[in-house]
């Protein structure tokens, strides 16, 4: 029965069109949507609050980039972020420790900068230093779980060995009662149908790693969870929020600040994504450049595009009308820099069937990646 289930599966024959039909049904976006759409209602019925796990492994690199996020999750979204402590993985689902580990710093290292984070370890934590970790996280209080994690991460992964032994002594844990909680922990991970840290579960969904939280804000967004205030009150405290703040969170989002659409010369609402943020309603009439903006819309030809991009180094004078190279060749220019966020304008027609996700983006003095946002769509 299983050999015969097997041929099947693997031969390339009329049954091939069945099995695609097969797979292709499991893996629908439709189904995927009725899935997402039932798990909202019994949330709902069962009256349950936006309950994220969130899953740390206090040696585990990339950890310690997501550990870094939780704090502006927490305050964006009202959700009830829980904070689960696991240790080792199953050895079943790596298949090379050692390579796999030399991989993760290797990753981090290369990833952190784009993510505003400096991390400069190039080699893991002491066994002593990381029971030390989690010890004081076991024994932590879950009001100051999340803040106390953080200090415990960046002193770990910097050896700073006096910062752990400060929190030891009001934080401390029993090998017995680290070793309990890290079972618990795996339990709770291995019953969700995962095997690492640094991955986030909202119903019935697995996020892992700081690259996948946007689609978590995302799906949090869509369900209305979004934290929405007048004020500049921030856990009780008031923060004066300034224009250079504002401004930067433009850069930060990818999204560009009217002041600088005011300044350049000439652009379609297309080229800067407006559409993209639901700001044109291409069902209504008459209005100034409608007849552009549709026609663009409809040919789906957009001349250049307004890129966010993240640069690999802080340059302070770098200069705003530089170029920008894809694999040597000119695609556009800069038009404005905020820290390390930058936006580019690039000459689509240059990059026809280039994946800019993949492709080497540099100006004369830095390296760029795409700041990637769920909203936008390229």
């Amino acid at each position: 029965m299983i050999k015969a289930f097997r041929n099947f599966m693997s031969r390339r024959t009329i049954s091939a069109k069945a099995r695609n039909h097969i797979m292709n049904t499991f893996s629908s976006y439709e189904l995927f949507q009725k899935i997402r759409s039932e798990t909202e209602s019994s949330r709902q019925a069962a009256n349950r609050p936006h309950e994220v796990l969130y899953f740390h492994k206090v040696d585990d690199p990339y950890s310690h980039l997501t550990i870094q996020c939780l704090e502006q999750l927490e305050s964006s979204y009202e959700i009830t972020l829980k904070f689960i402590l696991v240790g080792e993985e199953n050895l079943e689902t790596v298949h090379e420790p050692s390579l796999y580990n030399i991989y993760c710093l290797q990753d981090v290292n290369r990833i952190a900068p784009f993510y505003n984070i400096d991390f400069q370890a190039h080699e893991y934590p002491a066994k002593e230093l990381v029971e030390k970790a989690n010890s004081i996280l076991t024994a932590a209080k879950s009001d100051d779980l999340i803040e106390i994690a953080n200090k415990v991460s960046s002193a770990l992964w910097e050896g700073d060995i006096g910062t752990l032994d400060k929190l030891s002594s009001t934080y401390f844990a029993t090998k017995a009662e680290v070793k309990e909680n890290l079972i618990q922990g795996n339990k709770i991970r291995d019953a969700k149908g995962y095997y690492f840290g640094s991955a986030f579960y909202y119903e019935k969904e697995l996020y892992w790693g700081v690259d996948r939280l946007p689609y978590l804000e995302e799906r949090l967004a869509e369900l209305g969870a979004h934290v929405i205030t007048n004020d500049n009150l921030i856990d009780g405290k008031e923060y004066e929020i300034n224009n250079d703040d504002i401004n930067l969170n433009y850069f930060k989002h990818g999204i560009v600040p009217s002041s600088i659409l005011a300044d350049m010369k000439k652009v379609y609402p297309l080229e800067a994504n407006i559409h993209l943020l639901n700001g044109i309603d291409f069902k209504k009439g008459c209005y100034v450049g409608q007849e552009v903006t549709s026609r663009m819309k409809i040919k789906n030809k957009i001349p250049k595009i307004i890129f966010s991009l993240i640069s690999d180094r802080l340059i302070e004078d770098e200069d705003e009308n530089e170029d920008i190279y894809a694999n040597d060749q000119v695609i556009g220019k800069i038009i404005a820099k905020s820290d390390k966020f930058y936006f580019v304008l690039i000459d689509m027609r240059k990059v026809q069937g280039e994946d800019l996700k993949t492709v080497n983006l540099c100006s004369d003095n830095s390296n760029f990646v795409l700041n990637q946002q769920s909203w936008f769509g390229y």
